[in-house]
């Protein structure tokens, strides 16, 4: 399935994400990168037309891997994605750069 800036989700149920998105200088910690990942392939097809997703506590464990019973630190892990900036520079088709910075995950 085609996505946004050339991502796709592919057959094996991959989300294949644009270089951009991949190449990402941060302080994140593993498992706040696991979370990002699941969190956006589950929104992947409806990130045109939805500006709120909703992922249950008990998927989104079980596409991370999480197999702690400790839930609070995967809260501190989402917490941690909330509290983290990112910025980025688009050059748009003008060749004019637009700079924007966003939260790595709203709420």
């Amino acid at each position: 399935m085609e996505g946004i800036n050339g991502g796709f989700i592919m057959a094996n149920n991959e989300l294949v994400k644009h270089s951009a998105a991949v190449h990402i200088s941060n302080t994140l910690t593993l498992n706040q990168r696991k979370a990002s990942n699941v969190l956006l392939k589950n929104a992947f097809s409806e990130l045109r037309t939805t500006d709120r997703h909703e992922i249950s506590l008990t998927l989104l464990k079980r596409e991370m891997g999480f197999k702690s019973g400790n839930t609070d630190s995967l809260k501190e892990s989402l917490t941690g994605l909330v509290e983290t900036s990112i910025t980025w520079n688009i050059l748009g088709k003008d060749n004019k750069q637009e700079w924007a910075i966003s939260g790595v995950l709203a709420s």
